[in-house]
């Protein structure tokens, strides 16, 4: 029994000290970027020894693996409960509008949106070891959860899957550097439901001429 009640306390000390060092690196990595914050740095701000860091991450991109993982995850959630909602009449451009208003809804809240610019700036550092590997990782956190959630609206569209999710891809993450890495809304003033039908209207046109008749 008090063998039981140790592991328990180890397990939850371990679990502590994990999110200890995941707030921490959230923190440094959004004030000072991933490549300019150290795991020393990291430790220090945890309140945690730099040894115990690699006994949870294997390097600071697994850090960032697993902060993707738990922020983009939990958004990850409700954007599938909207997308997977059909609608009569659904047509392509009704679920490109839908892909747009959401992703811009859980863009603006605050850690999402430090989380996409610290991966957009990561990603420019990363050796092409590293960042293929976090590439991956996005890819199973993100696109494949969404691709099947997708897929039941999908019927009525009409269109190839595999070129809507691949136009959806390009089209969001375009989106997303733009306006939340880059931040050009400070120099250019464009109404946000304007943009969303243009770019729907855009992508629907592309994704149907790619599609055999």
């Amino acid at each position: 029994m008090k063998e039981a009640k140790t592991g328990r306390k180890h397990d939850r000390n371990a679990q502590e000290s994990r999110q200890l060092i995941l707030e921490a690196a959230f923190s440094l990595f959004a004030e000072k970027g991933f490549h300019g914050t150290t795991t020393k740095a990291i430790a220090r701000q945890a309140g945690v020894s730099e040894g115990l860091i690699f006994h949870h991450f294997e390097n600071k991109t697994a850090i960032l693996g697993a902060l993707v993982q738990g922020i983009v995850g939990s958004n990850l959630d409700v954007v599938m409960k909207s997308l997977i909602a059909q609608r009569e009449g659904d047509d392509l451009e009704a679920i490109l509008k839908d892909v747009f208003d959401l992703f811009e809804r859980s863009a603006r809240e605050g850690r999402l949106r430090d989380m996409i610019r610290i991966v957009f700036n990561s990603l420019m550092t990363l050796p092409d070891d590293e960042k293929q590997r976090f590439v991956r990782q996005i890819h199973d956190t993100l696109w494949i959860p969404l691709t099947e959630a997708m897929t039941p609206r999908m019927k009525n569209a009409s269109v190839d899957p595999y070129i809507f999710f691949r136009i959806i891809q390009g089209s969001i993450m375009g989106y997303i550097l733009f306006q939340e890495v880059l931040e050009w809304k400070k120099f250019v003033q464009l109404d946000p439901a304007q943009y969303r039908d243009t770019m729907a209207s855009i992508m629907a046109a592309a994704v149907r001429e790619k599609t055999p008749s």
